[in-house]
Order: structure tokens, then sequence, then C-alpha cells
């Protein structure tokens, strides 16, 4: 997939042999909406009041999903040990766009050593 004003393209098809590099490694914020949250609390079958104390941490006035460490990294706390996304159908927008964000933009070569379906495009 390639997207205008991006120099890098991303195959898909190299998730499937992914370790999830996206989703662990150093600490960071997924941010949420209010529908993001309903959304995901709605397919853990868990009434949100629980789900925000358990799953997401207020940071300022905005909410991030949380994260776990294990052996000095951190992780989604929706990834799952199989190193996929338990919340896949309704994970939020800044996942959803992943790795087209600004900031890969002007970093790409730091993308390209975090996810092996990102290459740089020679003509950009």
């Amino acid at each position: 997939m390639i997207k205008d004003n991006f120099p890098f393209e991303f195959n898909h098809a190299a998730c499937i042999s992914c370790l999830a590099a996206c989703c662990k490694g150093s600490s960071g914020n997924i941010w949420v909406n209010s529908a993001d949250i309903r959304n995901i609390c709605h397919i853990l079958e868990i009434n949100q009041i629980d789900g925000i104390n358990k799953f997401f941490e207020k940071r300022g006035n905005r909410y991030s999903i949380r994260e776990c460490v294990d052996d000095k990294d951190y992780r989604c706390i929706f990834l799952n040990s199989a190193n996929r996304c338990s919340i896949y159908s309704v994970r939020p927008l800044q996942c959803r766009t992943f790795p087209f964000w600004e900031h890969f933009k002007r970093h790409t070569e730091q993308l390209i050593n975090e996810c092996p379906g990102v290459q740089k495009l020679i003509d950009f």
C-alpha cells in the first residue's frame, strides 16, 4: 500500500509473520475517544466504567490504552500471548492508520527498523 506524500510503502502481508513490533517496545500513548471505549468494552462484554478502570489511563484530559511491562518492554494491554490484537475489529484510529502517521514522514528510518512491512520508496 502506498499513500500520497509518504516516502515508504507498506505490505500488510508482513503482519502475518511479525511479532507485533508496533504494539510493543518503548512506552507511548494510543489515544482513544468515547466511541472507541464504548466499542472496546462492548466486544469485551464489560461495562464501560469497569473497562475504563481496567484498560485505560487518563492522561491530561484524554484517555490512552494501558500498557503492560514485559521483560523491560512495554506492550499494549490488548496484545494477546500470540502477539495478536484482541480488539482488532474495533481498534482505535491510531492503530488502524499505522504506519501512515505524520511522524514517520520525517522519521522513515525509525519506522523501517521497527516494521518489516515497510520499504522506502526509491523515487520519492
